[in-house]
């Protein structure tokens, strides 16, 4: 069954009938040494992995499969946690003694599931992965994009002998990471997955973003969805109303296109996902546990709760249709529950009321600084940014940029990041887009966002901000280095 790994699938493993893309994934591993595969969002990517695992492992012996991915949470619940329930429910006994991230079926013939460690150096990270050598190799990356660089040029050494194989399939969030460069060279066989090819398209006739932005609500209440796991076009008509067809998220989730960058984005979707397994570091920091708290002013935005820890993103939560009374009393649960420092709390508007009553109750038994945060008052260097709001998020691009905070993709908190635009007032100040603008632009409230960004406003006093950073958005060395230490904390009292 080397030869025939859509058969060996459905003879062994069987489940629901694998679609075209999934079957020219299986035969590119069986075909080339070396394969890159670039896909949209929901189109059962990680089911075909763990199909290719299992048949490699079983069908070429003695084998060693490495799969690779961002984090540890990716490989052990996601990847493996397929492998895990294919194994279980295959029509016949598979064999081998398989652990959490590992399945031996011999001394040199096992597959086993790797993520960066944090706590390593980059010749610590490519130590990881020597020693692997077998008569048949598979190596393959998940979440590709993710994957950090030592990693790309390490794993070299793995296929070094005679029938090796290497997969890497991911969203394509950068076009100058690793995973963007070997798309463009001509090194590898490159397969792209589209929604548009995906079942539940083709089958209701949506083959195109053309046919997309004309579907209405009645026409998507009549399709059928042959395979209801996989991405909708109702889905993927939600992200074009809500996002539009021009953001970076929409091309990289629902499109699978690299995105096309704007000079004019704040943030952009390759550094964010440079930061799901990052090491943060965070020595210096006033606080080692920050909340940032946005509280909604309008029907269709939410309150959000948002704990860092170390520079790493511990909790959020986001919520609607509570008063203040009740949003003061869920932080004050929080700050207790995580034992933060310091909490930032958006108090203008109706978030003054939270703040107010948050103040009073911090000093019966938490130490913990509260903080007002004003998006609309003047900066702390007013000369270069036009408000707090624009130096405070400024300040996260600067953080997030150099892969200072550990995030977690889930919710809207990517897209809303990478959604944010910015301008040059005619006095050469920063300013970054408004919530009243993105509305104008048809996009919702930033509120996870907005929390996250209070966070590392709160987290650390100083001059944060490099002279290189200036330089990079076309101020001139001559301002750069006439800058001066810009960012203060407010705290209560002082």
């Amino acid at each position: 069954m080397q030869d025939h790994p859509d058969y060996f699938v459905n003879r062994v493993l069987g489940g629901p009938k694998r679609w075209s893309k999934q079957i020219e994934l299986m035969n590119a591993v069986r075909c080339h040494p070396y394969t890159i595969a670039k896909s949209c969002h929901g189109v059962g990517k990680t089911f075909s992995l763990a199909d290719i695992v299992i048949w490699f492992l079983q069908c070429f012996r003695p084998s060693k499969v490495l799969t690779l991915a961002p984090t540890y949470r990716q490989v052990e619940t996601i990847l493996w946690g397929e492998i895990r329930a294919k194994v279980q429910s295959a029509k016949v006994p598979l064999g081998g003694d398989l652990l959490q991230t590992r399945w031996n079926m011999g001394p040199d013939h096992y597959a086993l599931g790797m993520s960066p460690r944090v706590d390593n150096t980059d010749d610590d990270q490519g130590t990881r992965l020597q020693g692997h050598h077998a008569k048949y190799v598979l190596v393959i990356f998940d979440e590709a994009a993710g994957i950090i660089p030592i990693l790309w040029e390490t794993k070299e050494a793995l296929l070094s002998g005679g029938f090796a194989r290497f997969l890497a399939v991911g969203n394509p969030t950068s076009a100058t990471a690793p995973f963007g460069r070997e798309w463009k060279s001509g090194r590898a066989h490159k397969i792209s997955i589209d929604l548009w090819d995906s079942p539940n398209f083709v089958a209701n006739g949506v083959t195109s973003l053309t046919k997309l932005e004309a579907l209405t609500e009645a026409k998507l209440d009549r399709m059928t969805l042959p395979v209801p796991q996989l991405s909708t076009p109702r889905w993927a008509w939600n992200e074009l109303k809500r996002w539009g067809k021009n953001t970076a998220y929409f091309h990289v989730r629902v499109e699978g296109k690299f995105p096309t960058v704007s000079k004019d984005d704040l943030i952009s979707l390759d550094w964010l996902e440079a930061c799901l397994g990052t090491d943060p570091g965070g020595a210096g920091d006033d606080y080692d546990c920050v909340m940032g708290v946005d509280v909604a002013r309008y029907g269709d935005s939410s309150n959000v709760i948002l704990v860092l820890k170390n520079r790493i993103l511990v909790h959020k939560e986001c919520y609607t249709g509570q008063d203040t009374t009740y949003t003061a009393g869920l932080v004050c649960k929080r700050l207790r529950e995580f034992e933060c420092d310091a909490v930032i709390i958006d108090a203008d508007g109706i978030g003054a009321g939270v703040y107010d009553q948050v103040a009073t109750q911090v000093g019966d038994g938490m130490k913990c600084v509260p903080i007002e945060y004003h998006g609309g008052a003047a900066a702390q260097d007013p000369q270069r940014y036009m408000n707090q709001r624009s130096q405070a998020w400024w300040h996260a691009r600067e953080i997030i940029q150099r892969g200072g905070v550990r995030l977690v993709d889930e919710g809207d908190l990517f897209h809303q990041l990478s959604a944010i635009k910015y301008r040059w007032s005619v006095g050469e100040q920063i300013v970054v887009e408004r919530k009243e603008e993105m509305r104008k632009r048809g996009l919702p409230s930033p509120d996870e966002a907005d929390a996250l960004v209070m966070a590392l406003w709160g987290l650390t006093e100083g001059e944060v901000g490099t002279g290189a950073m200036l330089e990079q958005v076309e101020l001139g060395p001559e301002r750069a280095s006439a800058r001066t230490p810009w960012f203060k904390r407010i705290r209560l009292g002082q």
